[in-house]
């Protein structure tokens, strides 16, 4: 269920039904529904795993599953889903504003190793945890967020920056996890 994608192709949105379902298809998410306004709903989950693309060219409405967009170069969170019913990631991307973000999330939410200057736009309540990396305090969080779990700059115990230098992945390093 990853979409690899280089270049700029997918710059702009999509409005056209076949372009939707085609890019669905190239992101191999297997149980959508393309809604009568052209977004779209997913049951499972959405693992997006791409290369020179800054924002969705899709609209996503709901995803019922977790949404990982982590490791991009998104620079807009446009288009992705008002409701993620499990985890959403979007570390490490050129993030400079949440706006766009989920405004529900059922499980943990990450948003660390972004330039953000701001939690404007994050979500209103997360069911898990909250991990935003060294560049916001509890306070800042809760005083935007409903967050049911923990909030932290660490996940598991693992700091944002492991395994990155000056802002890329340094593909040797011995604490990458190809299963993530």
């Amino acid at each position: 269920m990853e979409l690899y994608l280089s270049g700029s192709k997918y710059t702009t949105l999509v409005y056209d039904k076949e372009l939707v379902e085609g890019f669905c298809k190239k992101l191999k998410v297997e149980d959508y529904i393309i809604n009568s306004d052209l977004t779209v709903s997913v049951k499972g989950d959405v693992v997006w795993k791409s290369v020179g693309i800054k924002r969705s060219p899709i609209k996503f409405k709901e995803v019922q599953g977790d949404f990982d967009c982590s490791h991009c170069t998104f620079k807009s969170l446009k288009g992705f889903p008002k409701i993620v019913g499990g985890d959403f990631d979007c570390t490490f991307n050129y993030l400079t504003s949440l706006e766009g973000c989920p405004e529900t999330v059922g499980g943990n939410f990450s948003c660390g190793g972004n330039s953000l200057g701001s939690l404007k736009g994050c979500p209103k309540v997360v069911g898990g945890n909250f991990y935003c990396g060294d560049e916001f305090t509890a306070d800042d969080v809760m005083k935007r967020c409903d967050v049911k779990g923990e909030i932290s700059e660490t996940i598991d115990g693992n700091d944002y920056v492991d395994g990155w230098d000056d802002g890329e992945w340094d593909e040797d390093d011995d604490e990458w996890d190809e299963d993530e």
